[in-house]
């Protein structure tokens, strides 16, 4: 393809006369040049990637795209300027795989927690209902049965070269609609440029990634390009962002709220614990009784923003309904394993999802039986909430396993020291290694308690400065509740 139909003309700072050239291959990645390849200068986010411009030179690519050309000197390599350089990436990897928009709908869903549970109820209702569903979310890309990612993938939003590929994948194979969760970091760094959705979903904003954007304006306005970016809006109305987003796109926006009425509200609420949930969905049209056996108040939520988005795509509320009721799990997301005690598998790594979890599992246990948590904090993440983390721990849980979570590169004893600043009380203890920690917590629970372990729900993988190592927690909760039954 030439440059000019990979790129589209505004996205240069001037007219170029080499937009003409033919071009086999798009990277970034200055060791993949090949012949016929245009090469990309991405802006590092913690480093400045102009340093690589002699390796970015000597690959000897057919033009190089970058947004300071005048760093480059003289070259007998065409150097083109554009406005940005990862929105350029994304619009010619897209281009290159000749993905046809026209033909395929997208399902955006953002916001801190509940955008894989909303995105897999979305896809479970479409699919209930005969529709050819993509799906493009934390660890996981696939097309019914074929999977695009290894256990070891960890993304949300995955990088040009990784999304753009499936999708066309997709279309090929009969794709019709995708859902796909939009991380804050690919909004931000607009890796999901080319696509336009016909649904935008915001779930809500709480703490968290705040080493990227700096502050929760920022990080706010990176999740605000999604509802800019749709024909059509769903907001939680009952978040205070979800406010100030509805009041802004108010044509095109539908609010759906608990606490505050809204467009969408539900009443006659019923907590079950672990057993689910239950409500009566008031639409603007019709009412329903719903009964989700998936555990935790914030299941409201994430289910009415799932059923207002099937709705809009013209399922019956009858379809959506029975659709919602038959998901009896959503994998890492507060899966019960029960046996002579509960054990609990759950995502929940930023303070609000960690709070939300722990209610849940207080509403559920016997007076006389105890919550016992094992958890860490991610390394090379916001260290902020590090301490939030240790403070909602100790309020709501009775025992407390300090341990690790995908430290990284950074020091798994500065993380754990960070995380130690939030506790005022002598209740928990730190164990490093991940799987000794959630041995112990099991093998030293009471009969009727509650083991969570929270941080790393659906992985199967520790991520550390050596890089990922096989980590499957329901291999080890298995193992040492086999213990637990033979006294070991």
């Amino acid at each position: 393809m030439l440059i000019e139909h990979l790129i589209p003309k505004d996205e240069f700072t001037k007219e170029y006369d080499c937009l003409n050239l033919n071009i086999d291959f798009c990277t970034s990645d200055y060791k993949k040049v090949r012949k016929k390849t245009l090469l990309f200068l991405i802006p590092g986010v913690n480093f400045d990637t102009y340093e690589l411009i002699p390796d970015f030179v000597k690959s000897n690519p057919a033009a190089i795209i970058t947004e300071q050309k005048h760093r480059f000197g003289d070259s007998k390599i065409p150097i083109i300027e554009v406005r940005s350089a990862r929105r350029a990436y994304a619009l010619a990897i897209s281009s290159m795989n000749g993905i046809d928009y026209g033909k395929l709908t997208f399902i955006g869903v953002t916001g801190t927690n509940g955008k894989t549970t909303t995105a897999t109820m979305i896809r479970k209702i479409l699919e209930y209902s005969g529709m050819r569903v993509g799906f493009i979310g934390t660890g996981k890309i696939e097309f019914e049965k074929k999977r695009y990612t290894d256990d070891y993938y960890s993304m949300t939003s995955p990088d040009p070269d990784i999304l753009y590929p499936a999708v066309a994948d997709m279309q090929r194979l009969g794709c019709e609609v995708i859902v796909m969760e939009a991380s804050s970091h690919a909004l931000e760094l607009e890796k999901l440029a080319p696509i336009k959705y016909k649904i935008g979903i915001f779930t809500g904003l709480s703490h968290e990634h705040l080493e990227f954007h700096e502050s929760m304006e920022k990080y706010f306005s990176a999740k605000e390009k999604l509802i800019k970016n749709c024909d059509m809006a769903i907001i939680n109305f009952d978040d205070p962002f979800g406010k100030r987003l509805y009041e802004k796109y108010n044509l095109k926006s539908t609010g759906i709220g608990v606490v505050w009425r809204s467009d969408v509200s539900a009443t006659e609420v019923e907590n079950h614990g672990l057993c689910g949930i239950g409500y009566v969905y008031k639409g603007r049209n019709f009412i329903t009784r719903i009964k989700l056996p998936l555990p935790g108040l914030y299941n409201i939520y994430n289910s009415m923003l799932a059923f207002d988005a099937a709705y809009k795509m013209g399922i019956t509320p009858k379809d959506i309904k029975l659709a919602l009721e038959g998901i009896d799990k959503i994998e890492g997301r507060c899966e019960s394993i029960f046996d002579e005690i509960t054990v609990v598998v759950d995502y929940a790594h930023t303070p609000m999802a960690l709070k939300s979890v722990l209610k849940t599992l207080s509403y559920d246990k016997d007076i006389s039986c105890k919550i016992i948590l094992v958890f860490g904090c991610g390394g090379e993440r916001d260290p902020s909430k590090r301490p939030l983390m240790a403070k909602v721990a100790e309020r709501y849980a009775d025992r407390i396993i300090l341990t690790n979570d995908n430290p990284r590169g950074e020091d798994e004893n500065e993380i754990l020291n960070d995380v130690k600043l939030g506790f005022r009380e002598k209740k928990h203890a730190v164990i490093t290694n991940r799987a000794e920690a959630i041995t112990y917590a099991i093998k030293s629970a009471s009969p009727g308690d509650i083991v969570l372990i929270a941080g790393k729900g659906h992985e199967k993988y520790i991520l550390d400065k050596n890089g990922y190592q096989h980590f499957d927690e329901k291999e080890i909760i298995k193992n040492a509740l086999k213990l637990r039954k033979h006294g070991n």
